[in-house]
């Protein structure tokens, strides 16, 4: 017996999500660092300061050369509707 093709439909999905937090980086870093990032550099970094946490990872055991780069191709540009 042979089977059906699969078929998938494919369509696309409108979504928008608009938060704003207000101090919420005095947690997680000084505010000298705060003030020289944009809002979505302080929630990255405060992003990976709490997956640290919650990994249980101890970072003295760890490769100190070892790290990682973020960039962003929209920086602080306000979003536009298409």
């Amino acid at each position: 017996m042979e089977s059906a093709p699969l078929l998938i439909l494919i369509q696309p999905i409108i979504s928008a999500a608009i938060a704003e937090v207000k101090d919420g980086s005095k947690q997680y870093m000084d505010a000298k660092a705060a003030r020289r990032m944009e809002a979505f550099s302080q929630f990255a970094v405060a992003a990976s300061k709490e997956a640290l946490e919650q990994s249980g990872i101890d970072m003295e055991k760890e490769d100190p050369y070892r790290g990682m780069c973020v960039g962003s191709a929209s920086a602080s540009r306000p979003w536009k509707r298409m």
